[in-house]
């Protein structure tokens, strides 16, 4: 899976996060443009969040389902900077768990090594602009995703539910289901899925 990241992938993910700024942040001019410190105090905040984590009930979660540790998507979430403007507009984030990482090898120890893998799931797996809460999940139907700003042939998620099971589904033909839902940062709320959504290149072609 490691191999089906492409060099133009590699290139452009900054390009994906940089691109979300101009598509969807609110501000309409230079001067309205949120300061490197306000960004940075909003990256430590989030992180803080997502490090004390706190769920209401959830009756999607597996029943014996622990807490998710998501130390993974933290320490490279920490690494880089590109992410924060799509997160902090407005978005609907599905965040892969340290177990569904540790199924390819990646671990908090390594993930500098895989940091292109990671940050490029990171994109297939968020929606920037709505916020999907999880009573809303289900009207998430072919939404265009992070790396939809990279690539001509659109990319998107789609939610089903199968058999009383919620399940994320990509254009790359792969799946992952919806383990916990709704823990909710300023301006977007985050689901946690088993699977890691790493995309697979070549993009699907264009309909």
């Amino acid at each position: 899976m490691h191999n089906t990241l492409t060099k133009r992938l590699r290139a452009g993910m900054a390009l994906v996060f940089a691109a979300v700024i101009a598509v969807t942040f609110s501000c309409t001019s230079v001067e309205e443009q949120p300061t490197l410190d306000e960004n940075a105090l909003f990256k430590k905040a989030f992180l803080e969040e997502l490090e004390n984590l706190q769920f209401p009930t959830d009756p999607n979660a597996r029943a014996n389902n622990a807490m998710p540790s998501v130390q993974v998507t933290l320490a490279a979430l920490r690494a880089t900077d590109n992410w924060v403007p799509a997160v902090k507009d407005r978005a609907t984030v599905f965040m892969a768990t340290d177990e569904a990482y540790a199924l390819m090898d990646i671990t908090p120890r390594n993930v500098n090594q895989n940091l292109d893998l990671v940050m490029a799931a990171i994109g297939n797996q968020v929606i920037s602009g709505k916020k999907f809460s999880g009573n809303q999940l289900l009207e998430i139907q072919g939404e265009a995703n992070l790396l939809s700003f990279l690539y001509d042939a659109p990319t998107s998620l789609t939610v089903q539910d199968e058999n009383g099971q919620l399940v994320l589904h990509d254009v790359f033909g792969q799946s992952a289901n919806i383990i916990r839902t709704d823990f909710k940062a300023t301006n977007s709320v985050t689901h946690f899925i088993d699977k890691v959504l790493a995309p697979q290149f070549p993009a699907p072609p264009t309909e």
